[in-house]
């Protein structure tokens, strides 16, 4: 807990560490990969943070939240296909995720595919409304 209280305060070096011990604990411990790989990614570390939520992912394939956490760290670093790839799992996990359905139409709009971009937008808005 003291972790995402330093990442909250963008103490991201001190959350890193704290997570850190927290996966010496539990090397099982799913939430504090995730979250030391969204630290990771908040400090431009992508290398770092795909590494953290790759174990995530691998310790809890059915997490929608950890697949889109992963698209958007994909988007930060440049890989777009990836990053869709990863986005439309998060969906997959959880058709009602509009954040996810949001994100992978800026990726779309991104690359310059509108028509795909404004099917994710609207269904994002759509969600979004309910």
């Amino acid at each position: 807990n003291r972790g995402i209280v330093y990442f909250d305060l963008k103490n991201y070096t001190q959350a890193i560490n704290d997570f850190n011990k927290a996966i010496e604990l539990n090397p099982q411990f799913v939430k504090a990969y995730y979250n030391r790989g969204v630290a990771y990614n908040s400090l431009g570390m992508y290398e770092q943070a795909l590494n953290d939520l790759n174990i995530a992912i691998e310790l809890n394939p059915q997490d929608a939240t950890v697949c889109h956490t992963r698209g958007i760290t994909y988007v930060n670093s440049g890989n777009y296909q990836k990053a869709i790839i990863d986005l439309q799992k998060a969906i997959e996990l959880d058709p009602g995720y509009a954040e996810a359905y949001y994100n992978t139409g800026l990726v779309y709009q991104r690359i310059g595919d509108s028509e795909n971009a404004l099917v994710y937008f609207n269904k994002a808005s759509e969600l979004s409304r309910k």
